[in-house]
């Protein structure tokens, strides 16, 4: 599995058109083969700041995002918007969320869904 975080620090001028694109081109993204999560949020303390967070089930569908012609274009306009932008990639090697689930319901005496 491949995770993919990245920091975008939007333009103000920009956000209006900027945060609709985004929603569309994660929803694009999710009917894409191999990718099993797309999400754009908006950061609650720095209201410019958007996080991405991407997942994919292999190297080949993360290539297959990265090179198709709607992600190029995506690429193009945020350039345009974007002030700054970090990106990191992730390799999980195993999946580790049944047991942090059964710690986190002992540490703190909450139900986590999964």
């Amino acid at each position: 599995m491949l995770i993919l975080h990245a920091t975008i620090d939007l333009k103000e001028s920009v956000k209006g058109e900027a945060i609709p694109a985004c929603i569309e081109h994660a929803k694009a993204g999710l009917k894409e083969p191999g990718c099993t999560l797309y999400l754009f949020t908006q950061d609650l303390e720095k209201p410019n700041r958007i996080h991405v967070l991407e997942e994919f089930d292999s190297n080949d569908s993360l290539d297959a995002h990265m090179h198709n012609e709607r992600s190029a274009k995506f690429a193009k306009l945020m350039s345009g918007w974007a002030e700054g932008v970090t990106v990191n990639r992730y390799e999980v090697g195993e999946d580790q969320s049944a047991d942090f689930r059964r710690e986190s319901e002992t540490l703190m005496g909450d139900t986590v869904k999964g």
